[in-house]
């Protein structure tokens, strides 16, 4: 998924679907064994730098509509 083009709400709303997958998953790993929960584990942390990816992205993004709105306001 590119965040590229996504609002700050619509990153919000992906990244609170990305949480409830990595519970799913968390879930599913506990009770996995060997390569199933290898393939897990793998999918969390991929779930998990999405997740932290997406976060960064709204808040450049917040800060660049703050910055946008002090330049109006000057």
């Amino acid at each position: 998924m590119d965040l590229g083009n996504l609002s700050p709400d619509k990153l919000t709303d992906q990244v609170k679907k990305w949480e409830e997958e990595l519970g799913s998953l968390k879930d599913k790993a506990e009770g996995a064994v060997g390569d199933a929960k290898a393939k897990y584990e793998d999918q969390i942390k991929d779930i998990q730098a999405k997740i932290g990816g997406a976060k960064d992205k709204i808040e450049d993004l917040k800060g660049k509509g703050k910055d946008i709105l002090g330049k109006f306001g000057s």
